[in-house]
């Protein structure tokens, strides 16, 4: 089992088959965004996207760079300025992503767009941390997380089968080269 992923770049196609993504996984769709567009890949020797991996700070600094248009080069280093701050003071590179705080740059890249609504419908509004308050409600209220799918609990690291949702869902929102 699992899910084929045709991705044509210069003329040339590519299919990459991941065997731990189920076709009806709540993710599959999320997933074949980001292989197709180029912003995530998996493990294409061990044929594995690994959706319920954690991604670390800097996998995702990486992540929202190609989703935002950039080839990573040491010269572009300061694209991640303003977008990911230090975690505890600390950039933390190895440190894993929380929900919130994934959802916080996406909400930065987005330009912090004036927020409306509540977090009252939020199961886990009171783990909100005041910082990230603006940019849950945001994404709250404009669909890009919901408890369809999955948890997004706040504080807990978030996996690459979310990261592809937010995106997918952040792209149909307000597109990927916005900011």
């Amino acid at each position: 089992g699992g899910v084929d992923i045709t991705v044509t770049a210069d003329g040339l196609q590519t299919t990459y088959t991941y065997t731990d993504v189920a076709p009806d996984a709540w993710y599959a769709d999320a997933v074949n965004y980001v292989v197709s567009t180029g912003v995530m890949s998996g493990d294409d020797t061990q044929h594995l996207f690994q959706p319920e991996y954690g991604v670390e700070r800097s996998q995702f600094a990486v992540i929202v760079y190609r989703f935002a248009g950039g080839t990573p080069t040491e010269e572009d280093a300061e694209f991640g300025k303003g977008l990911m701050g230090g975690n505890g003071g600390a950039f933390d590179p190895s440190g894993f992503l929380s929900c919130e705080q994934a959802i916080i740059v996406l909400y930065r890249l987005a330009g912090e767009p004036t927020v409306s609504g509540t977090l009252d419908d939020y199961p886990y509004a009171p783990k909100v941390s005041e910082s990230g308050r603006d940019a849950v409600t945001w994404a709250w209220n404009n669909g890009l997380i919901t408890e369809k799918e999955c948890v997004w609990y706040p504080t807990q690291a978030v996996s690459r089968a979310q990261v592809a949702l937010l995106l997918m869902r952040y792209d149909a929102l307000i597109g990927r080269n916005a900011a």
